[in-house]
């Protein structure tokens, strides 16, 4: 779009004003739309009726006082990608888009009006206004740029040198990140966009991190390592660096009669206002979904957290189908009592999610799992669950585990945990005050400032509900092949560790390999004869 936007005052209902629009309008509210507004600085898509709650946006500078503009707006599902281009440099841009555009209902399409009754006119003089099939590249919006509105063909842009940088240049172990790839040309003035899938993008060390074909970078151990792209004769690199936060236990409660937190201390020891049962079930807390029953923890319990990891064991006595929450952190506002700024597990929907906005629910949640009813499955102490809750939203994931084999994994995750309002704290209840308690057994609960990783979920599987793994940086284990042998290795400085296997993942327990390690060096090596079955090993103690 070429337009004029007249410097005309921006304030009451015109600071909604769209500047285009595509989408549907039910009740005078708009909705499964595509949108612009100028004086917000966004450009949205929402996959809901009415929008919010549902929205993704792209932000951008403000666009105040009278000003001509080139301006363009790429909508990439495919790509997860929403861009803005201002005179045919990029201004705004969105790189987690999970809204496909079959969700957009075109039915009222405007410039210079909102799908919302309520907004006000937007005042605009238009030159130009086209509406492309596809995704337009970096290299054509500005060629367009070049030939103005009244030609339809880019001009030749000549890029000369590139500049790559990392959109997070500092990535926490099993993170994402992304390049972003400009570069400098001979006859355009500002640094053009050079689209991803024009560049090949080459790791340094592949073991520290990989790069895949659109420049999205996996952080695999901690490390630094340069990323080289290349364009035509261009070329530039990008340090990244890999790191693994220390991840500490600072709360424990083991319900052994009561409820005090064993590493955390008294002062965030549990309360039980309707009361709990340590008897039926020695060692652990038994809760009555018909006497109203929970278990509620002091607000402030994971007050500036980055990345939080909950695990649970527990069983349900009964089967449940509504919407309790298993356990949750956040607040209760509003009239009707509704859930708000929260993190929580839903057993009976086998889930779990963030939401950094009040109401939560119109977030929209971010979760991970769709694993079916727990509570038609695990039943009783001896058939118990082991739920492991990951968030680590400052590296863009969360992750959930059942019975310390991984579940699923959201690598779109944006609401961080300084958006939960951690007032409210259950066990057994949710936020929303309409919403039923559940019945329900529990043997040991944890809760962790940091990000447990794949390995440490499966320790403390494999150690159980009465015994804590060590959180220190944890031992590699290498293999090897070697005239018929597989040779499993590890360093010697990591002591006390026990070699096991098992045969499948999805394996109840795992067992101590029965070859002694020997002492090679600096290493301890078992020697196994290789076969066609597959096996799979960790180190524990």
């Amino acid at each position: 779009m070429w337009c004029t936007l007249p410097g005309a005052d921006l304030g009451g209902s015109d600071q909604f004003g769209f500047l285009f629009t595509f989408g549907n309008i039910e009740s005078g509210n708009g909705g499964r739309c595509i949108f612009l507004q100028p004086a917000e600085a966004r450009l949205t898509m929402a996959s809901g009726q009415p929008s919010w709650g549902t929205e993704e946006s792209a932000r951008f500078s403000p666009i105040v006082g009278a000003v001509d503009l080139h301006l363009t707006c790429v909508i990439d599902p495919p790509t997860q990608r929403m861009l803005v281009f201002t005179n045919g440099a990029l201004a705004g841009a969105h790189y987690t888009l999970s809204i496909p555009m079959s969700a957009i209902a075109d039915i009222y399409n405007y410039i210079g009006l909102s799908l919302f009754s309520q907004d006000g006119y937007r005042n605009v003089i238009i030159d130009e206004f086209r509406i492309w099939d596809g995704a337009l590249t970096g290299l054509e919006i500005a060629g367009f740029d070049m030939a103005g509105p009244d030609d339809t063909t880019p001009a030749t842009i000549t890029v000369t040198s590139l500049t790559a940088s990392a959109l997070l240049p500092t990535v926490v172990q099993g993170g994402h990140t992304t390049i972003e790839v400009f570069g400098q040309a001979s006859n355009f003035p500002y640094p053009v966009l050079i689209d991803n899938s024009f560049c090949t993008f080459i790791s340094s060390d592949p073991n520290v991190l990989t790069v895949d074909a659109n420049g999205v970078v996996t952080a695999h151990r901690p490390g630094t390592a340069e990323v080289t792209v290349e364009y035509g004769e261009a070329s530039d690199s990008v340090s990244i660096t890999v790191f693994q936060p220390e991840t500490v236990l600072k709360h424990r409660y083991s319900f052994d009669g009561d409820l005090h937190d064993s590493v955390g201390g008294a002062a965030w020891d549990g309360t039980a206002p309707a009361g709990v049962d340590f008897d039926s079930i020695p060692g652990q807390a038994v809760l009555n979904s018909g006497l109203a029953q929970y278990i509620q923890f002091p607000s402030g319990i994971i007050t500036n957290y980055t990345a939080l990891t909950v695990e649970i064991w527990c069983s349900f006595p009964t089967f449940f189908d509504g919407n309790c929450f298993l356990w949750a952190f956040g607040n209760t506002l509003g009239g009707d009592n509704h859930g708000a700024n929260y993190v929580f597990a839903q057993p009976a929907q086998g889930r779990v999610a963030i939401s950094g906005w009040d109401p939560g629910w119109a977030g929209p949640e971010q979760q991970v799992g769709n694993m079916g009813n727990f509570t038609s499955v695990y039943t009783s102490p001896a058939n118990q669950l082991h739920l492991t809750s990951v968030f680590n939203p400052a590296a863009g994931w969360m992750a959930v585990y059942t019975n310390g084999v991984l579940a699923d994994q959201n690598n779109g995750v944006t609401w961080q945990l300084s958006t939960v309002h951690d007032v409210f704290n259950y066990i057994a209840r949710s936020l929303y005050e309409a919403d039923s308690y559940i019945s329900v057994n529990v043997d040991e609960y944890r809760i962790y400032d940091g990000a447990l990783t794949a390995d440490q979920v499966a320790e403390s599987h494999a150690l159980g509900p009465n015994a804590v793994p060590d959180l220190g940086q944890p031992p590699v284990l290498s293999v090897s092949y070697d005239a018929g042998n597989v040779v499993l290795s590890w360093s010697t400085n990591a002591t006390g560790f026990q070699l096991m296997s098992r045969m499948a993942l999805t394996d109840p327990t795992w067992e101590p390999v029965e070859a002694a390690p020997e002492v090679s060096g600096s290493e301890y090596r078992v020697v196994l004869p290789a076969s066609d079955t597959s096996r799979f090993f960790i180190l524990s103690r």
